[in-house]
């Protein structure tokens, strides 16, 4: 996303379409790093209309972290079991 923001930008954001590209551009990412990531860009890129998803965005990043830190090693047992 961060390559093609300006084309993303141009694209989308007169409507709510962007919104749902930071959505489905962050899901799967799961690390502080990532988090704070997309914090920085966002930074140096602000977004008015979509503030709330970002801040949302980061939030589930830093779950999916946490998660991921808790529970790694247990769902790789459980998959290797299986």
């Amino acid at each position: 996303m961060e390559i093609r923001w300006e084309w993303f930008h141009e694209r989308y954001s007169d409507g709510m379409l962007l919104a749902r590209v930071v959505q489905y551009s962050t899901d799967s990412l799961c690390s502080e790093d990532d988090a704070a990531a997309v914090e920085a860009f966002f930074q140096k890129n602000p977004e008015k209309k979509i503030e709330r998803t970002i801040a949302q965005s980061c939030e589930k990043i830093r779950a999916n972290a946490r998660w991921y830190a808790r529970d790694a090693d247990a769902v790789a047992s459980w998959v290797k079991a299986k």
